[in-house]
């Protein structure tokens, strides 16, 4: 049976079955996620196999702090393997769900933003078994020692690597979707229809009419098709949520959140502008990133203000 939608709570129902060893095989793991998910399984035989391949790692696709989530646990160990593709779960090498979904937020979760993802429920021959194992055999045992040689790699090239847009080549060549020119410039959509549709008076003082042009224009959206304010958010979420630039940044915010301060770090760490914008010209452009995300996907993001700064997270 293939299974097409509500991936993470499939996995989840799957993940309460009693089990000897329970497998994780993805090149991309939310650490947030793969703790969650595997609430059930915490005093239990677990092994995961995931990619710290270096551009993986540099892009943040692949993270370093899955090892701080497997230490929590006696029972769990990490591998690590460069050239994995493999998407897989499951028991005992038995029952297994396998397919093209990562254990990623944006992989089983059902909104506008996510990938579509399948993931089909298959019983493993010997011979599959024998494969299996010999992926474990090949991939590297993490302990103390090999996750401080990562780290301290990591720390030596983080600032050294430049992001590509995640988009075909030719597209690639037609535009930088992470220059913050490709950001949204004005307060939220809800202001720009004002202006547009309601006829409010934008702020010429600091160029509020053009950064509506701007962003009607960046998204390819008419406004005089869209017979609501509904519609517009409709049609704004779906172009918002195939940005490159933004489903990026979305990756990194989880249920803590993201502070204001550390938004602004990283996009000034993610644009590919040259010279890079000091950190203070970007406080607009965060402050609206937040705006829109939180009135475009509220089921998905809040903005709260829990000391002096604001923060971004995702809801429950």
């Amino acid at each position: 049976m293939i299974y097409w939608d509500r991936l993470e709570t499939v996995l989840e129902d799957f993940f309460t079955l009693p089990s000897d060893t329970t497998y994780i095989v993805s090149p991309f793991i939310n650490p947030e996620l793969l703790e969650n998910i595997l609430s059930e399984k915490w005093d239990q035989e677990v092994v995961v196999i995931t990619s710290w391949r270096t551009d993986h790692l540099l892009s943040g696709v692949s993270k370093l702090e899955i090892y701080d989530v497997i230490k929590r646990h006696k029972k769990w160990s990490l591998r690590v393997k460069e050239n994995l593709h493999t998407k897989l779960y499951s028991h005992d090498m038995d029952s297994t769900f396998l397919g093209s979904a990562n254990l990623t937020y944006s992989a089983l979760q059902d909104n506008q933003r996510s990938n579509h993802e399948v993931l089909k429920f298959v019983e493993l021959s010997s011979s599959d078994k024998e494969s299996f194992n010999h992926l474990i055999s090949s991939s590297n045992l993490v302990d103390d020692d090999y996750y401080q040689l990562c780290l301290e790699w990591y720390n030596e090239n983080k600032d050294k690597y430049q992001r590509h847009p995640r988009e075909s080549i030719v597209e690639q060549e037609a535009r930088d979707w992470f220059k913050i020119s490709s950001l949204p410039a004005s307060i939220s959509p809800s202001r720009i229809w004002n202006i547009k549709v309601d006829n409010k008076e934008p702020e010429l003082y600091w160029g509020e009419d053009k950064a509506v042009e701007h962003d009607l224009e960046l998204f390819g959206i008419k406004i005089e098709d869209c017979h609501d304010l509904n519609k517009f958010k409709q049609e704004l979420a779906i172009k918002v949520s195939s940005h490159p630039f933004i489903s990026s940044f979305t990756e990194d915010i989880d249920l803590q959140g993201m502070y204001f301060g550390r938004a602004k770090e990283w996009i000034q760490y993610n644009c590919t502008d040259d010279p890079v914008p000091y950190r203070r010209e970007l406080t607009d452009y965060t402050d609206s990133l937040f705006n829109w995300l939180s009135e475009l996907f509220p089921e998905d993001y809040i903005v709260e203000r829990p000391n002096y700064s604001q923060l971004i997270r995702k809801r429950q």
